[in-house]
């Protein structure tokens, strides 16, 4: 395969201590490609005719931080090593994994190194003629060497389709079974059931057991679970409704009682979406007292902004949940701004949290940055005769990791309408006095 061995080594040799002058003179060389990454800083392709060769990442400071090497051989296997570096560029871990022309994988080395020492684990796989995984055997080190640690094996039928996990633990020199698994199929290839058994004295003892049931149009109807555990047993059925278009418009759990079997209704979902199919919001019900009470509702939009720096993307959730016999109404305003590449340093995110009385009025609002630390809040009052604008807010602002009171805002209200009556600023909590 044709590709540049001196400058590969090239690159290799100073990467790192890559600057940006450094990168700029490397983009003019030929078969390399590169990308910004504003999250992982410069990552760097270099490409031996049409294959790649190696990826190198490093972050804003020229550090190499990833480095993956590429060695192709004539029978169409693949040998890749992936090595991660530390902040100074120092190697801790690496990782080999070969793969066969199929580009299945056949066998992964893992070797890590930190303050306690130098480990390795290591994993092979086999696989049938049509590519579907047969085993996959872990090993682990011990006093220097390679020794069985786990295993798990499969079967398919003629569709490829999974018939059976076995899980083997290698204890005392030999293979000891733990659990296994096992499947059925309708003619359509969707699952009918599922077994889930772990050994016990030698004899496979059922834990866990799922048997689903699917419409004329092959949507999931229902699927009931059982769970067996030290003689106890405990089933549920999931039921489901769609609507013209396929989606899921609702569910509804049961559990069995142990005494007289009977199925009691338990929980229940209501979806809405868009016209795009995207789902947009749900509700959650208990069945209490012979009917449905909802306790918690979800809303999300998503609105596109174009602005200067590129574009703003809106995203809002609304979050209402019902506790006991009292409402907490919390809304949850998201604000994410995707910019343009020409200014990446202006990337932020901004989250906001409203919170909401019984009546559905805002009472205290939350501002995060985009790290998630707290930086403000407000505090928010309204006059009973009037809900069209608060009474009076109060401005918080995070001083030495405590929300302390910025500004008191005050207003009265002449022919209905909101008039700013008074100002109060604070400094750490000392008034200053009113404007």
């Amino acid at each position: 395969m044709p590709h540049n061995n001196k400058q590969t080594t090239k690159i290799m040799r100073h990467i790192r201590t890559f600057t940006i002058a450094t990168l700029l003179s490397i983009m003019m060389m030929p078969e390399l490609l590169y990308g910004h990454n504003r999250v992982r800083g410069w990552v760097l392709i270099n490409k031996g005719g049409s294959s790649i060769d190696s990826i190198v990442t490093c972050n804003a400071n020229g550090i190499c931080i990833e480095r993956e090497i590429y060695q192709y051989k004539e029978d169409g296997s693949l040998s890749k090593s992936f090595i991660e570096m530390d902040e100074n560029g120092e190697p801790y871990t690496k990782k080999i994994s070969i793969y066969d022309a199929k580009y299945n994988l056949l066998s992964e080395i893992t070797r890590w190194e930190d303050e306690e020492g130098v480990d390795e684990d290591k994993s092979e796989y086999t696989y049938d003629e049509n590519g579907n995984q047969l085993s996959e055997i872990n090993f682990s080190w011990e006093d220097g060497e390679c020794v069985y640690a786990h295993k798990l094996e499969y079967t398919y039928d003629n569709n490829g389709k999974k018939l059976s996990e076995i899980d083997v633990n290698w204890e005392d020199g030999k293979w000891v079974y733990n659990t296994k698994s096992e499947y059925t199929y309708n003619t359509n290839s969707k699952e009918l059931s599922h077994i889930k058994s772990v050994c016990k004295d030698g004899e496979w003892v059922c834990e866990y057991k799922e048997e689903c049931t699917y419409g004329i149009d092959g949507n999931l109807q229902s699927n009931i679970t059982a769970h067996y555990y030290e003689g106890e047993e405990r089933h549920s059925k999931t039921e489901y409704c769609y609507n013209e278009k396929g989606l899921e418009t609702s569910s509804i759990i049961s559990f069995k009682s142990r005494i007289g079997n009977q199925w009691n209704l338990s929980n229940k979902t209501e979806y809405d979406y868009d016209k795009l199919g995207k789902i947009v919001g749900s509700m959650h019900y208990k069945y209490l007292d012979n009917q449905w009470v909802a306790y918690l509702s979800r809303r999300q939009e998503t609105d596109t902004i174009l602005t200067a720096q590129g574009r703003q993307i809106i995203h809002k959730e609304r979050h209402w949940k019902r506790e006991e016999t009292s409402y907490d109404f919390t809304s949850r305003d998201v604000l994410t701004y995707i910019v343009s590449p020409l200014n990446p340093d202006s990337l932020m995110c901004v989250q906001e949290e409203h919170f909401y009385d019984d009546k559905r009025t805002e009472v205290y609002m939350r501002e995060f940055d985009d790290q998630g630390s707290l930086i403000g809040a407000k505090e928010i009052k309204w006059d009973e005769n009037n809900q069209s604008h608060p009474k009076s807010i109060l401005y918080l602002s995070f001083h030495d990791s405590v929300l302390q009171p910025d500004r008191y805002e005050e207003y009265r209200f002449e022919d209905e309408k909101p008039v700013l009556e008074s100002t109060k600023r604070y400094y750490y909590s000392n008034i200053l006095g009113k404007e």
